[in-house]
């Protein structure tokens, strides 16, 4: 290896160094290559031993390892390509210059190649691409513990997020961040570090709305403006729609007019295995006085059969914010007096309680929640204190 500047000259016959030094060295075949590096001279002594190792481990057909893995993944895009170009690099230990957003789109592929639902891997992909661009992370190179850690605890504060929610950002960043590690792309995970935070916030605590409140809710939401980009109408027969089969807010956003049989005998709706939190493909019945008012919601939208049944829900959980507006329109307190929250999730919570106030057996409730766990549906979903009937009142929307 060998350093030197190139002199160039100009029009009228002057000769003039360059700025920058230039290695001059053998690659893995052997061949003479050129390179530019830096105007200091031992940083580009330094560049040139790199790239001697570099060849060296290349011609031994080895990944490199150590200290010259972590140079690479701190490399300019660049010059990663310049060297993949002449052989020095292939295409995975070229891959720290590549943008983080390609990267995703590659592990996104692999979570839906490995059977993972199109749902969980696109809600893991969106919060991975919410911290890519909350801590301008362009390349591996900018990843940061510190700023990450910082970005979190700000979003806590602007977006009132519980720490439970914070952890699942956490948890999808370092899955990321782990299958890049393991796939060969770089040689450790600056973030791999990094504990959960603590949950010094508790769980949420949910309570059932009673049927008068439920009326109450749909009413507000189908006499109010668009919340969240969605209209009200639309909001009212979500809002009756959960309340009446307990299905969660991603179950909800998967249905299209197509999974309603709204002549069926009783009328049924049903969610695809995909979309559904225990895999399984499940059809709920609905009350015929339901099933009408879901008849001619459609028939007032004009939806097509594969159209999205309810269109402007927002993709990503905002049902809290839908459900406050409309509490709050009906007068109705969005947390009780004893701290607990009538969210979205509150409507299956108000569903499975419906059931036991009903004289469901416990089995038949366990069932219809779709509960791998009977404990869970009599212990964390029915609210002895809630006067809830089973689904929603006739008329409500």
């Amino acid at each position: 290896m060998k350093l030197f500047k190139p002199s160039d000259t100009n029009p009228i016959g002057e000769t003039k160094e360059r700025d920058n030094w230039y290695v001059d060295f053998r690659d893995h075949n052997r061949h003479r290559r050129r390179l530019c590096a830096f105007t200091s001279k031992s940083a580009s002594e330094e560049f040139g031993r790199k790239l001697e190792a570099l060849a060296a481990y290349r011609a031994a057909d080895l990944r490199p390892q150590g200290d010259l893995a972590r140079w690479l993944e701190t490399l300019p895009r660049t010059l990663c390509e310049q060297l993949a170009r002449i052989g020095l690099l292939d295409s995975q230990n070229s891959a720290a210059g590549k943008p983080l957003g390609e990267h995703l789109t590659d592990y996104h592929a692999g979570m839906l190649a490995k059977g993972d639902c199109k749902s969980h891997a696109q809600q893991e992909r969106h919060k991975i691409e919410t911290i890519l661009a909350g801590c301008r992370f362009k390349c591996w190179s900018d990843l940061s513990a510190s700023r990450l850690q910082l970005f979190l605890a700000e979003t806590r504060t602007r977006e009132n997020l519980s720490i439970r929610t914070l952890n699942g950002y956490l948890i999808a960043f370092k899955a990321f961040c782990r299958w890049y590690v393991q796939d060969g792309r770089a040689a450790e995970s600056p973030v791999q570090h990094l504990r959960l935070l603590a949950q010094v916030d508790g769980k949420r605590e949910r309570r059932a709305l009673t049927a008068e409140e439920l009326r109450k809710l749909i009413g507000a939401a189908l006499a109010g403006p668009d919340v969240e980009g969605m209209p009200g109408s639309e909001r009212a027969m979500l809002y009756r729609v959960a309340a009446e089969t307990g299905l969660r807010w991603s179950e909800l956003y998967s249905l299209k007019r197509l999974s309603f049989n709204l002549a069926g005998k009783p009328p049924t709706v049903t969610v695809l295995a995909a979309y559904a939190k225990n895999r399984r493909e499940d059809s709920l019945p609905l009350r015929p006085e339901t099933a009408q008012a879901v008849k001619d919601y459609f028939d007032g939208l004009r939806l097509l059969p594969a159209a999205s049944a309810f269109p402007h829900m927002p993709r990503y959980r905002k049902g809290a914010r839908l459900m406050e507006a409309d509490l709050t329109r009906a007068g109705l307190p969005f947390k009780d007096a004893g701290g607990r929250v009538a969210d979205f999730h509150s409507l299956r919570h108000s569903f499975v309680s419906a059931l036991a106030r009903g004289g469901v057996h416990p089995k038949t409730a366990q069932d219809l929640a779709r509960h791998s766990d009977i404990n869970l549906t009599l212990n964390t979903y029915t609210h002895n204190r809630a006067s809830t009937e089973i689904g929603c009142p006739g008329g409500a929307a």
